[in-house]
C-alpha cells in the first residue's frame, strides 16, 4: 500500500484496483478530489513508481521535429516524469503529463494546447547509455523524436494550457 496525507489522515491506495480506503469521514468531506491523486485532465495519478533513474525533471535539447532555434519558443523544453502533476512544455505546447513505467522505460499520456488548439496524445521515452532520454511523442495519427538530459525544477512554474475559449477573448 501506498500512503498519502490528508489533513493528517490517512488515505490508502491499492496499486492495483486504484481503490480509496478513507480512515476517517472527516477527510473526505474536507479533501478535494486533487488531494487525492487526481489532476485537470482527469486522469488518474498514476500510483506506481517511476523508476529513480527516470524520475525528475528533463530539458528537451532536440526533436525530429522541430528546429533548435525555435524549440524553446515558449520557454525551456521540458518534460517531468515524477508520477504526479508531470508537465510537458516543448514549442508552442503545454500540457499536462500522466506517467507510468514500463519494462523499457516509461510512457505517458498528454493532454493541453498547442497555442490555442486542444490536443492530446501519448509518448514514450528510454533511457540510453549515456544517460540521456530518447522518446517519441504522437498525436493525431503524427509523431517526432526528442532526446532530452537530465534538468532541475523550474524556478517558475510551467503555464497551465491555454483555453481555446481565451483566444477569442476580448483584449484589453
Amino acid at each position: 500500500m501506498v500512503y498519502a496525507q490528508c489533513l493528517y489522515e490517512k488515505i490508502s491506495f491499492s496499486p492495483m484496483v486504484l481503490s480509496l480506503v478513507i480512515t476517517s469521514p472527516l477527510c473526505h468531506d474536507v479533501c478535494h478530489p486533487a488531494q487525492w491523486g487526481f489532476f485537470q485532465t482527469g486522469f488518474a495519478m498514476n500510483l506506481e513508481r517511476i523508476p529513480p533513474e527516470y524520475r525528475g525533471w528533463w530539458k528537451i535539447t532536440e526533436t525530429s521535429i522541430w528546429e533548435s532555434k525555435y524549440l524553446h519558443r515558449c520557454g525551456t523544453s521540458l518534460i517531468s516524469l515524477t508520477g504526479h502533476g508531470d508537465r510537458l512544455r516543448m514549442y508552442v505546447l503545454l500540457a499536462y503529463v500522466t506517467c507510468k513505467p514500463t519494462k523499457t522505460g516509461v510512457s505517458f499520456k498528454w493532454n493541453g494546447s498547442w497555442e490555442w488548439d486542444s490536443m492530446s496524445g501519448s509518448g514514450r521515452v528510454k533511457l540510453r547509455k549515456d544517460g540521456h532520454l530518447e522518446g517519441i511523442l504522437k498525436w493525431n495519427g503524427d509523431e517526432g523524436t526528442f532526446t532530452a538530459e537530465r534538468s532541475e525544477e523550474p524556478s517558475e512554474p510551467i503555464a497551465d494550457p491555454p483555453d481555446y475559449r481565451d483566444k477569442w477573448k476580448r483584449r484589453r
